[in-house]
């Protein structure tokens, strides 16, 4: 069954700008650069999963 409209699909997007000398783009900066948030690199876990032999079977 075929469902026909006249409608489109659409998505709508919104942001706010702010100036990056504004405290509030400072803050947003030290909480993005915080210890806890960054990137930790666990993909060396993923190589040794692979690598045995009785986990990984392909």
């Amino acid at each position: 069954m075929v469902l026909e409209t006249d409608k489109n699909a659409s998505v709508i997007v919104t942001s706010q700008f702010v100036q990056g000398d504004k405290k509030r783009f400072k803050d947003y900066v030290n909480y993005l650069d915080r210890d806890e948030a960054k990137y930790k690199n666990d993909f060396s876990m993923y190589n040794n999963y692979m690598e045995d032999e009785e986990k990984a079977t392909s």
